[in-house]
């Protein structure tokens, strides 16, 4: 009845998903439906795999409903992480219609009305996955923490230095940052 295109998903994000289906809340069946499609049909990338161009949670996309005017939020994991008109929970069905689309992308989900509308992604303006390989980290600071890319460190240039240099002698493991 509905098209539904490739959905493309983060290990973590299908894995919220999958917890979303076994946790139940009380969800309308339009959702669960839509949810029991997405999980059926995913494939399931690591994030450093996403294309730059797939709605994720934590996105900026801009979408279209029924070719009407583009709108933007950021697709958050729930209702707690939502700023009124600035994001849009994947627990709402326009926000679980995005995730895992690529840019170009359309889906048909059905309204509390019954009438049928299409989602249709336009772009992903910002993905957290994309961001972090431009970055070249591998993870997000977290309380205002730097990371260090500890990369740079190769073997060779350790060489170099004084092997037993600032770690005890029963301590194999690398130094604390």
């Amino acid at each position: 009845m509905f098209n539904t295109p490739q959905c493309c998903v983060t290990a973590k994000d299908f894995t919220i998903l999958g917890n979303m289906i076994r946790r139940t809340p009380p969800y309308d069946d339009r959702l669960l439906r839509l949810l029991r499609r997405k999980l059926s049909m995913a494939i399931v990338v690591l994030p450093e795999d996403v294309a730059p161009d797939v709605a994720t949670i934590n996105s900026r996309v801009e979408y279209r409903i029924d070719g009407g005017r583009t709108e933007a939020c950021v697709l958050v994991h729930d209702e707690g992480n939502a700023s009124l008109g600035l994001a849009l929970p994947i627990s709402t069905l326009r926000g679980l219609a995005l995730l895992g689309l690529s840019a170009g992308d359309s889906v048909s989900i059905e309204r509390p009305d019954g009438r049928v509308e299409t989602v249709s992604l336009e772009n992903v303006a910002y993905q957290p996955e994309s961001a972090k390989r431009r970055d070249g980290s591998t993870e997000s600071p977290k309380n205002g923490a730097t990371l260090v890319d500890l990369r740079q460190y190769t073997t060779s240039r350790v060489r170099g230095a004084n092997s037993n240099a600032g770690l005890d002698d029963d301590d194999r493991g690398p130094p604390a940052a």
